[in-house]
């Protein structure tokens, strides 16, 4: 499908290691950096004011655990899909 409307293909290169001893660490950044904690801060704090609440305000009763999760699952489902009208 993507052939048909894309000029380009890319690839990307298979790396194979016998152990995980044997792969290179990250590169990049320090995960010890305060800087990079700040930003992925301030991401996270914009992107959750962006999102609509799960559920409205209130208290919520379930029966069971399994009723609960679809509640969630549910309300998850439709705000993904309330993001994709706008």
């Amino acid at each position: 499908m993507c052939r048909a409307r894309c000029k380009r293909e890319t690839t990307v290169p298979i790396k194979r290691f016998r152990s995980i001893e044997d792969v290179p660490p990250p590169e990049g950044h320090d995960p010890n950096d305060p800087e990079a904690r700040r930003k992925a801060e301030a991401y996270f704090g914009e992107l959750s004011h962006q999102l609509p609440p799960l559920f409205p305000p209130g208290i919520y009763k379930y029966r069971s655990i399994e009723e609960a999760g679809a509640a969630k699952e549910a309300a998850i489902i439709a705000r993904a899909r309330a993001l994709r009208r706008k």
